[in-house]
């Protein structure tokens, strides 16, 4: 797999128009009729309460399930708090769709019902919901994210060592064509930057995410 994602990242870099060669490259390594997935969030404790409540907010705003794959490629960034903090969750959705590119930002709250235990969302409200374009164009940004490895970043749980804690935020990433889709997440990257590799690389990553779309994920930060 990180072979393959070295080999598209050289296809991508070399190419005229990279967004293209992304889509290529995923496209020809996983030719067939069985959709390759490598996921670590649907193994383990965090499957059936995690997918439940992915799904039901892919209904309320109409996204489509990225886990049957997406015909061109789609990435998906879900980043959250706990409920009712500030500021709102976010969703980042962005395609590439017969070689045309495309990004929409939905900002969030949401609640849980009584029975906390059971993590069960009783309330969504979305606060904004708007189209978006990086700053300096898609192609720089889609450059800047695979350069820092958004394709071919670990889960976490596949991370020896990667620290844990309770009442912090959540940031997944889903990767979709029509042959491959991958979903990984991270326990609040920023607050463990120091402590971890994987944490630093995908707190980055979150970065490039807010100066190319001038926003803040899970909050404002003085002291970077």
């Amino acid at each position: 797999m990180k072979r393959y994602l070295l080999v598209l990242l050289c296809i991508a870099l070399s190419c005229n128009q990279p967004d293209n060669g992304y889509i290529q490259a995923f496209t020809e390594h996983y030719k067939g009729d069985s959709l390759y997935t490598d996921t670590g969030v649907t193994t383990g404790e965090v499957t059936p309460a995690y997918l439940q409540k992915k799904r039901r907010l892919e209904r309320l705003f109409g996204l489509t399930y990225l886990e049957h794959g997406f015909d061109s490629l789609a990435i998906r960034l879900w980043a959250g708090l706990l409920p009712g903090r500030t500021p709102p969750a976010q969703v980042f959705n962005i395609q590439n769709v017969k070689g045309k590119w495309s990004g929409e930002l939905i900002s969030y709250r949401f609640t849980y019902n009584d029975n906390f235990s059971n993590d069960e969302i009783d309330s969504t409200k979305i606060v904004e919901r708007k189209s978006i374009q990086p700053a300096g164009g898609w192609t720089l940004f889609i450059n800047t994210i695979t350069e820092l490895g958004i394709l071919s970043m670990p889960d976490a749980t596949k991370v020896p060592g990667y620290p844990n804690a309770m009442d912090v935020g959540f940031v997944t990433i889903e990767i979709a064509t029509r042959n491959v889709y991958r979903c990984y997440r991270y326990q609040d990257p920023y607050g463990f930057r120091n402590r971890n590799t994987e944490a630093a690389q995908m707190g980055k990553i979150l970065g490039a995410f807010e100066q190319a779309f001038s926003v803040f994920i899970f909050e404002k930060r003085t002291n970077e």
